[in-house]
């Protein structure tokens, strides 16, 4: 099912900017004014920026997947948290 930033990513292209910046301030917690500094401080493009925000969701969504797991496996915290002390220290 096409999410709201996935329906703006496939419309980027034919978007103004203004509609652009609207619409992607009412799907993310950025302002019109937020995301205008971020494209004329970064010079991404609309198209790029979209993709960019998708991009990150994604990830972050199967970070949350993975953790979810990993909680769902007994002793799984334990056993991932005596492997980062291993590495880590």
């Amino acid at each position: 099912m096409a999410t709201k930033l996935d329906k703006l990513v496939e419309d980027t292209s034919v978007l103004t900017d203004e509609q652009f910046k609207n619409r992607f301030s009412s799907i993310t917690r950025l302002t019109e004014e937020d995301t205008i500094k971020i494209i004329k401080e970064s010079g991404i493009s609309n198209e790029d920026l979209a993709n960019l925000v998708h991009e990150i969701k994604k990830s972050a969504d199967f970070n949350i997947k993975s953790v979810q797991s990993i909680t769902e496996i007994k002793g799984g915290v334990l056993a991932m948290a005596a492997i980062i002390k291993r590495l880590l220290f």
